[in-house]
């Protein structure tokens, strides 16, 4: 679960310098470049976040099955 943690940290980051940008009209290219970091660690995060769900829905599936063959199973 590091990842997501480090995925979270991450975007702290980059959404503070986003918020310390300087005000319009001065250039800030260093803020533009961090939200865009923010935005891509967000999406990364998601992903990882949604495989990792998918893995434990077919976990679950699995375990159930396990639990409905020994239910099936004759007793000794």
């Amino acid at each position: 679960m590091t990842f997501i943690r480090e995925g979270v940290d991450d975007i702290g980051v980059y959404v503070g310098m986003w918020n310390a940008r300087k005000p319009l009209p001065a250039p800030d290219a260093a803020a533009r470049l961090a939200g865009e970091q923010a935005i891509e660690r967000v999406d990364m995060t998601i992903r990882r976040l949604w495989r990792l769900r998918l893995r434990l829905e077919r976990e679950i599936a699995a375990e159930d099955s396990a639990w409905l063959a020994l239910d099936d199973e004759p007793e000794a």
